[in-house]
């Protein structure tokens, strides 16, 4: 996807560094990032045995990133994050 580049210590970085290091013209850039509930996935109209019969609920994050190298592609990195108990 892409990173900085021009880090010398691997096993940690000092903020006072980072206006040091450098992008790649080939990596993927951030462009922004959107916040959702999560979607229904499954349908959960069960008859039977499951006792949880809501849908799983927490939010769904986003990211967007571009490259200027490849028009029209959009790399999309989705994470989701569950809530705890929601029965």
């Amino acid at each position: 996807m892409g990173g900085l580049y021009g880090q010398k210590e691997q096993a940690y970085l000092l903020s006072e560094w980072i206006d040091r290091l450098v992008a790649n013209e080939n990596d993927f850039s951030f462009v922004k990032y959107e916040v959702t509930d999560l979607p229904p996935f499954l349908n959960t109209n069960q008859g039977f045995w499951a006792t949880n019969k809501k849908p799983a609920t927490g939010k769904m994050v986003r990211f967007y990133f571009e490259n200027p190298s490849l028009k029209g592609i959009e790399l999309i990195v989705h994470y989701m994050s569950y809530t705890k108990g929601f029965r």
